[in-house]
C-alpha cells in the first residue's frame, strides 16, 4: 500500500517457553534483534522487566513492523 508506514510499537508477538533459545534460533536464520538505547537489554537484545519474570525481545519483519518474543 503506497504511503503506508510501519507503526513504532509492536504489532504482533509470540510467547515462548525459552526466549534465549528462540532468539538464538532466529538469529541463526538471519533475524536481527533491535537494541533500544538505554533500555537495558542484554547482548542478545533481550530485555528483562524490573520484577525479573517477564523477558522481551524485539525485531522487525521485512516491512518494518515491530514484532516481539516474550517469556513470562
Amino acid at each position: 500500500m503506497a504511503g503506508r508506514q510501519p507503526l513504532p510499537h509492536p504489532v504482533l508477538g509470540w510467547n515462548v517457553d525459552d526466549i534465549v533459545t528462540a532468539v538464538q534460533a532466529l538469529r541463526a536464520r538471519g533475524v536481527t534483534f533491535t537494541i533500544h538505547e538505554g533500555f537495558g537489554q542484554d547482548a542478545l537484545g533481550i530485555w528483562t522487566a524490573p520484577a525479573g519474570r517477564t523477558r522481551l525481545a524485539f525485531f522487525a519483519d521485512p516491512d518494518g513492523n515491530v514484532l516481539t518474543l516474550s517469556q513470562a
